[in-house]
């Protein structure tokens, strides 16, 4: 745990780079959601209260530690790795542009993100047009028992486009657009970078984090390249693939039970021409 001093600074004291990706955070959040969920899915299905409530648990830890690490506060960690800082002389042109490749990438993700399960929203929407043309005359069919036409309708997206070799490009473009987002982080400030009127009297206290196996190669890479490891973001990267990957493994044998081989046509999960992914 981090225990921030009561003379933590304020919002307009951070860097600009951090404010960046307070921006990129929070502009992903309004489109999952808000407008995702409200403005352009036809329709949702009830959510199990225990699943819902993971979720909100998450997303406070989450961001708990994301807006630590934008505030400023930095954990050491073991192993210990070099401390990027922005004055250092070994810096690269090529490291000063990570940050930028980030955003970039995040761009990226997220229009790709948006534009898929645009897609999906657009043919569910179709699908559920032609069912209640067909049943017309069937009020309770039409309304699909519920009032709600799009209800319980699902498609499976043709191969075509960024659906011709994988079912689920939408979480691939997420798992990019959080990739770029890490990238990004490298350019957070820390407190200890801040002018000392801000950082001297904003001391984070905290033991040393042992980095779990699979942190330490994203460690190691860090120190290579001379930037700061933002660990949040990577954690996060880790956690979105690890959970969103068997969904979309299970969707996947979903869409076979469903619609049939022929119309899975070979493609992945995630990955093109892979069966279990």
């Amino acid at each position: 745990m981090v225990t921030p001093s009561p003379f933590a600074p304020s919002f307009t004291d951070l860097p600009v780079s951090n404010i960046l990706i307070v921006t990129l955070y929070c502009i992903h959040y309004l489109n999952r959601a808000i407008i995702s969920p409200f403005f352009s899915a036809p329709s949702m299905s009830p959510i199990h209260v225990a699943i819902m409530s993971s979720a909100m648990l998450f997303n406070w830890f989450n961001s708990a530690c994301l807006a630590g690490w934008l505030r400023g506060y930095t954990v050491p960690t073991i192993p210990s790795f070099h401390e990027a800082s922005s004055r250092s002389p070994s810096r690269s042109a090529v490291t000063d542009l990570i940050p930028t490749v980030g955003v970039l990438l995040f761009v990226i993700g997220m229009a790709g993100n948006i534009y898929s399960e645009t897609a999906l929203f657009r043919l569910r929407r179709e699908e559920a047009e032609k069912r209640t043309a067909k049943k017309a005359d069937d009020e309770t069919s039409a309304g699909q028992g519920n009032g709600n036409k799009y209800h319980k309708v699902y498609v499976i997206p043709p191969s075509r486009g960024v659906f011709r070799h994988i079912l689920y490009p939408h979480y691939v473009f997420e798992w990019l657009e959080w990739i770029g987002f890490a990238l990004a982080g490298t350019a957070v400030v820390p407190l200890s970078a801040l002018p000392i009127s801000v950082s001297a009297s904003s001391v984070g206290i905290a033991p040393p984090l042992h980095l779990a196996p699979w942190l330490v190669p994203a460690a190691w890479v860090a120190g290579k390249l001379d930037v700061s490891l933002p660990l949040p973001a990577v954690v996060f990267v880790i956690n979105a693939i690890t959970n969103m990957l068997p969904h979309a493994r299970w969707g996947r044998k979903w869409y076979v039970e469903k619609f049939g081989k022929k119309a899975v046509a070979g493609r992945g999960a995630v990955v093109p021409g892979c069966a279990w992914m």
